[in-house]
């Protein structure tokens, strides 16, 4: 198993002046321990050598290669602003938008607050995906307690019994008039299970894979993977269904036996898993005469029983390739393949087959990444890309889809292409606010797979600095013809007034009292009294938008 040592600091000299109570989501946790070598004139004789010590430099203006002197560690401690201590709003806000989020918690996490207790049932636009063989699960792991010490909130909320999933997004635009606010937008997803981070790994199970197993030793054809950013829990979840499938199989089929094959992808290379010996031995991928791409010269094991099967998943898993990274001190850097044959006396041969993805990564998570460690970097998330092309051409009927484009895909064509296949994908999310993008990124990727369109619901809630203010309102002109409808429906005019249909709000307000007066049944104070009411609505639409610009 290759491990890729962290960077390590010298021996205990004067600590760099990082507030240590808030790490930098941009460094990580070890920023803190960054030394700053002082000289006996008190001051640094050598500029900053490493990339870290180099930004620390940059974000007190200092000059990497600059030939200036620069100030001793204590001075710059000493000028450095806290804006911990003293606040946000004393201080020069973070142009980092993580860093952001962070600052502002409180504001943001008041407005989830505030959402999930109105979140009691289905979302208007959102509903379950119907019963099919294709399974979306969404499994949120627990905030860390290093994460809520360093300030993260939870930006994921769900409802297991409506199938919904909401990612929060924490975010500011531009006002006109108004400059700078702070918004949240609630996207929300519909999946087919949404599993929080307070169930167990048999409910886990249960709901995402027992299924499959049934179906696989009926002489079908079942896939599981797990996709998402790393560190999100993929493989701490793949863990927890191998120890419980391996029981369940013979549960069910009394009497079978699995052949057990495991191999990891990087690349596009492939490497037997279960080879005796390191490095591993390369095995090539072919098509048998049966449609199943198989790794040939890959070790097979027999397995009569479920704790010789999981014997087997143990050390397949134990055996990848795995490094540190700037999320995870040990994580996967290979795409591991479970493959298990049913043969059942009697009954057609079924197949399960369980595929753990690697995490992809952005720019913050690779960044101390040497220059191996970054092109398997590329390497995974280029093949996750082509996935994303491949469930996009199967949602949308596309005659091309790039299965042959990445080894990854070649795997999974014959779960993602047949009809007869059953799948179902584990969406493993962070909940914190510091990585909300791989977050909703996953989940925009993973609702393609039950087709049609999965586009989210997205609900936008201007903030100020204390509470929720309100939904962003639209004025009656920018209303369309459901709105008006049922702006009239709650109005007091919803018996006096009939409106034509499909009169959208820009039409509506056009029209003078006069104009109005029959609609109102030719009682023109009824007419006059709603022309006025439009009117107010929408000056009070308008004084609102003010007033949380102002605040």
């Amino acid at each position: 198993m290759v491990q890729s040592k962290s960077p390590s600091s010298p021996s205990p000299q004067v600590r760099s002046p990082i507030n240590t109570k808030f790490p930098s989501p941009d460094l990580g946790d070890f920023t803190a321990d960054l030394p700053i070598s002082p000289s006996s004139e008190g001051f640094a004789e050598e500029p900053p050598s490493s990339p870290a010590q180099r930004i620390l430099a940059h974000r007190r203006g200092q000059s990497s290669n600059s030939s200036e002197p620069k100030p001793a560690a204590a001075a710059v401690a000493q000028a450095e602003p806290d804006w911990y201590a003293n606040g946000p709003d004393k201080q020069n806000e973070s142009n980092d938008r993580r860093t952001r989020r962070l600052m502002h918690a409180d504001v943001y996490k008041k407005a989830v607050a505030d959402f999930r207790a109105t979140l009691q049932g289905s979302v208007a636009g959102v509903k379950r995906p119907p019963q099919s063989n294709v399974s979306v699960n969404v499994r949120v792991r627990p905030l860390f307690d290093h994460e809520a010490i360093r300030g993260e909130w939870e930006c994921i909320s769900g409802q297991s019994s409506h199938g919904i999933t909401v990612v929060h997004e924490a975010t500011e635009k531009v006002k006109r008039n108004l400059g700078k606010i702070r918004v949240i937008r609630n996207h929300t997803f519909a999946c087919s299970e949404f599993l929080g981070n307070d169930i167990t790994d048999e409910t886990l199970y249960e709901r995402a894979a027992s299924q499959l197993t049934s179906q696989a030793t009926l002489g079908k054809s079942s896939t599981i993977f797990m996709y998402g950013m790393t560190g999100s829990g993929k493989t701490y979840s793949m863990s927890a269904i191998h120890k419980l499938i391996a029981p369940h199989i013979w549960q069910l089929a009394p009497g079978i036996t699995v052949q057990f094959t495991s191999y990891e992808l990087i690349g596009k290379r492939c490497f037997d898993l279960m080879a005796p010996v390191k490095p591993h031995p390369e095995v090539l991928l072919r098509m048998g005469e049966d449609g199943i791409l198989a790794a040939c010269g890959a070790i097979a094991s027999s397995c009569k029983d479920p704790q010789e099967l999981l014997e087997r998943l143990m050390q397949a898993s134990a055996a990848r390739e795995t490094c540190a990274t700037g999320t995870n001190a040990s994580s996967s850097r290979s795409h591991a393949v479970y493959k298990l044959q049913l043969d059942i006396p009697g009954r057609k041969s079924g197949a399960i087959t369980m595929i753990d993805l690697a995490g992809n990564e952005g720019s913050i998570e690779s960044f101390f990444h040497d220059k191996a460690q970054m092109a398997a970097t590329a390497e995974i998330n280029s093949s996750l890309s082509t996935l994303k092309e491949c469930l996009r051409g199967r949602a949308n009927g596309s005659a091309y889809v790039p299965y042959r484009e990445s080894t990854l895909t070649r795997v999974l064509q014959g779960a993602l292409s047949s009809d007869d296949a059953f799948i179902s994908v584990v969406a493993t999310v962070s909940p914190t606010s510091t990585h909300m993008e791989h977050s909703l990124n996953t989940l925009k990727t993973v609702s393609t797979l039950t087709g049609g369109d999965r586009k989210p619901s997205v609900v936008e809630v201007e903030l100020t600095s204390n509470q929720v203010v309100a939904k962003v309102e639209l004025v009656p002109q920018k209303w369309d013809a459901k709105q008006t409808q049922a702006w009239i429906a709650k109005s007091e005019f919803k018996d006096l007034f009939v409106l034509p249909a499909g009169t959208t709000g820009a039409a509506l307000m056009k029209l003078t009292a006069v104009r109005l007066t029959p609609m109102c049944g030719g009682n023109s104070d009824v007419a006059k009294a709603l022309f006025a009411a439009l009117r107010a609505e929408s000056n009070r639409v308008k004084s609102n938008d003010a007033a949380i610009g102002n605040k």
